[in-house]
């Protein structure tokens, strides 16, 4: 090995000990290794991540069924449609909630209520979707025995519609 090369191997042992110590004074005295990150200017807060902070009350939320809206909001949204299957008619309620990033689940108040219909033993349930909540998640759709009533089944979670007009089937199997 010559001469320079030893002498760049020295240097580089010296840099990596003096930043190894550094480092070892610094978090064992509570200090920042970068000084200047503190001395750095107030930087605006950024506005909350959509799948973080729960959309309640969600806008663009709408009981608005496909028949309901008006062809210039059609293109503008896509729907989101609950499908059931039932043995006879009852007082079934749905609602749809929102998982936060620690699992916990939240009621969306605008996306509860009973079936829109029941037709050939499938309960169905259709929501607006407004395009500028399309892509948010996740959401689960909890279907009750009654408004106050039991869980009788929940879809896995999914994702709103990312496409104008589109229709979200999400389909329960009932326990």
């Amino acid at each position: 090995m010559s001469t320079r090369n030893s002498s760049q191997t020295v240097w580089l042992i010296v840099i990596v000990i003096g930043i190894s110590m550094t480092a070892a004074m610094a978090f064992s005295s509570g200090t920042t290794l970068v000084p200047f990150v503190d001395a750095m200017p107030p930087r605006p807060t950024l506005p909350a991540r959509a799948d973080l902070a729960p959309p309640a009350p969600l806008q663009g939320a709408s009981s608005a069924a496909p028949q309901a809206a008006s062809s210039e909001s059609r293109s503008a949204g896509a729907w989101i449609e609950l499908r059931v299957p039932v043995e006879q008619p009852q007082a079934f309620w749905s609602v749809i909630q929102w998982e936060d990033h620690l699992g916990v689940r939240h009621d969306i108040e605008g996306w509860r209520g009973s079936f829109d219909q029941i037709e050939n033993g499938i309960g169905k349930k259709v929501w607006w979707v407004d395009q500028a909540i399309f892509g948010a998640r996740p959401f689960h759709w909890v279907v009750y025995d009654s408004r106050d009533g039991r869980v009788l089944g929940a879809s896995q979670a999914f994702s709103l519609p990312v496409t104008a007009r589109q229709t979200l089937v999400i389909e329960i199997p009932m326990q």
